[in-house]
């Protein structure tokens, strides 16, 4: 079943069938690009670009969980830093540290499972663009991740407006998808 026909209602769009804060939470996890991700930002040495495909096809449910998994590095060490904080006042700071530690890597262990083999179908492609000097190659990388990135946006533009099926929107999603492959393998 296609992700794109999981839903009655488009992402960032109030689901009249949950309440705010449920529709707070989802659009949070859900983000409003049902593809994935573009992240560029500044970086100590230049500007980092970072493109995340989800695998085409995939449900709703099955990319929350990889989405969850994918933000576990942060999230946990947020939830380990908080509860160590709460912890300490009647634990002790030792304990308190154990056991938030534990309790995050245990979640963490939890979250990795339930993003199962789907986590592994995840394609990415980054670049570097270089402050202080050019480099050809890193400037092609991260015009390859901007078009990409531009295709998708594009097609997310077109979807929203009518103009193409949700068909036609997953078979541009799996032209993107298998670019990333092609170029991650050469």
């Amino acid at each position: 079943m296609s992700a794109l026909n999981s839903s009655t209602t488009r992402p960032g769009e109030p689901d009249p069938h949950v309440g705010l804060l449920g529709w707070a939470w989802a659009l949070l996890i859900d983000s409003r690009a049902l593809w994935g991700s573009l992240d560029v930002r500044p970086d100590r040495f230049g500007t980092r670009y970072l493109l995340v495909v989800y695998p085409p096809g995939i449900t709703a449910t099955e990319r929350r969980r990889v989405r969850i998994w994918r933000g576990w590095p942060l999230w946990g060490t947020l939830l380990a830093l908080v509860m160590a904080a709460t912890l300490g006042r009647s634990l002790g700071t030792p304990t308190a540290v154990g056991i938030s530690i534990a309790l995050s890597l245990s979640v963490g262990a939890l979250v990795f499972v339930r993003a199962g083999q789907t986590r592994t179908r995840v394609r990415t492609v980054g670049g570097l663009m270089l402050a202080t000097a050019h480099d050809p190659k890193a400037a092609q990388t991260c015009r390859r991740i901007e078009t990409l990135a531009a295709t998708m946006l594009q097609a997310d533009g077109h979807l929203r407006a009518g103009d193409i099926t949700p068909t036609e929107h997953e078979l541009i999603w799996w032209s993107v998808y298998d670019a990333i492959a092609h170029r991650a393998s050469r």
